[in-house]
């Protein structure tokens, strides 16, 4: 698995709208963030590793963008930023084509995707 960077947004009772949000996916797990590093004070940065994913979702949000709804085993610790929540079970992610969630979904453990996710 290689590394690969998105831009979109993310939600989790806290909100990034695109393209404020930057979510990078690595061999070892994932970070989700903001795409700015002036935002940091402001919107906080979440990493964990693959073995604290119970599964990936694809969702469709209200709004029409394609996403990911990482469900964790552990709650992910923010890195930084103002506000809360400082813990969360689940962070969503928001891209901004379909192309996009393809190949996001390309690099993610197959084991944790939802049944059928590869096929969007």
């Amino acid at each position: 698995m290689k590394k690969d960077t998105f831009i979109g947004s993310m939600w989790n009772r806290a909100y990034a709208t695109f393209p404020f949000a930057k979510m990078t996916i690595t061999p070892k797990g994932v970070v989700i963030g903001p795409s700015i590093g002036a935002l940091r004070f402001a919107i906080a940065e979440y990493a964990f590793r693959w073995e604290a994913v119970e599964r990936v979702e694809v969702r469709t949000p209200i709004y029409g963008a394609q996403g990911l709804r990482f469900n964790l085993s552990a709650s992910a610790r923010k890195q930084g930023g103002a506000g809360w929540p400082r813990e969360a079970m689940r962070l969503s992610f928001g891209l901004v084509t379909k192309a996009q969630l393809n190949r996001a979904l390309a690099v993610i453990p197959e084991s944790l995707l939802e049944r059928g996710a590869r096929s969007h």
